[in-house]
This record gives C-alpha cells, sequence and structure tokens, in this order.
C-alpha cells in the first residue's frame, strides 16, 4: 500500500485560518472552531492512504484538473492527486454556501 504527502497550499491555509476566525471571533464559539479544525485536519491527514476514495468534480469543465471533494461539517476540501509524486494538492477549503465555480476556476494551476 502506498503513502501520499499532503501539500496544503498558501490558500488552502488562509481559507482553513478564516474559517477558525470566522467561527471563532465573528460567532464566537471558540470550541466550536477548534471541534472543526481538528476534524479538517482529521480528513486531511487521512488523504494519506486512498486519497482517490472520494469523487472528482463532476462538471465537465474541471475533468482535466481531476479535482476531488471531501465534504466535512459544511466546508468542503478540494483536492488533487498526483500518483507520479506521490501526493495531495489540497487547493481549497470552501463553505458548501459559497459560489465555489468562481473561485476554484478550471484553468487555475495547483
Amino acid at each position: 500500500m502506498s503513502s501520499y504527502s499532503v501539500v496544503i497550499t498558501e490558500a488552502a491555509q488562509r481559507d482553513l485560518l478564516n474559517i477558525f476566525d470566522y467561527i471563532a471571533f465573528e460567532l464566537r464559539e471558540p470550541d466550536s472552531a477548534s471541534r472543526l479544525l481538528s476534524k479538517v485536519r482529521s480528513n486531511v491527514k487521512s488523504l494519506e492512504e486512498f486519497p482517490e476514495r472520494n469523487n472528482l468534480i463532476s462538471e465537465p469543465k474541471y475533468e482535466e484538473r481531476k479535482i476531488r471533494w471531501c465534504p466535512v461539517e459544511n466546508y468542503i476540501i478540494f483536492y488533487q492527486v498526483s500518483k507520479e509524486q506521490s501526493q495531495v494538492y489540497i487547493v481549497r477549503i470552501l463553505c458548501k454556501k459559497r459560489n465555489w465555480e468562481h473561485i476554484i476556476t478550471p484553468s487555475q494551476n495547483q
């Protein structure tokens, strides 16, 4: 069984920080923010094994990028798998309610 290393892009790191700040400070729920952060980190770590278990984005315009998605509560982890490099690239972590198609463009690079 091969293991993958996980690379979290700067954009995804910013997303996670913004999510935490919003829940902890705007909603004044620091415990909830910490629990969510823990769940996201656990899901990201789990991608080291069998990262292709989650579905690809089904929109045809995203076929070339082969972006997969993993739901975590009200959020979605968007990522790509590189078999050649044995790496998983966390592209973005976004709220399900956001219009992610305007954020993740078909032509973006990793």
